[in-house]
């Protein structure tokens, strides 16, 4: 089913109008109102989902970076899995 514009929805000739139209005007005008908030909110969402990927990857990165040089100067894996905790799987997949 099409969503109406406003303009859709507001295009009403003058014999049209009764009680009736203009409450389901109004339902309507209600509901294209919610559907906007709606979109709008699903849009900065969408935008702090992506931020928050992003933060993640890069905050993974450098904790891959630090288990490197810290697994390079004597701390084992297991040590590591337990800094970080996360698996040793994990750890190995850093560090090789």
């Amino acid at each position: 089913m099409k969503k109406k514009t406003k303009k859709e929805i507001m295009t009403v000739k003058m014999e049209e109008i009764s009680p009736e139209k203009l409450a389901k005007i109004d339902q309507e005008m209600m509901d294209l109102r919610i559907h906007d908030l709606t979109l709008s909110s699903l849009h900065k969402l969408s935008k702090d989902r992506k931020e928050a990927v992003d933060k993640l990857s890069n905050l993974e990165l450098q904790c891959k970076v630090r288990a490197m040089k810290a697994h390079s100067i004597g701390f084992s894996k297991r040590e590591l899995a337990e800094i970080f905790n996360v698996t040793t799987n994990t750890i190995t997949k850093w560090v090789g």
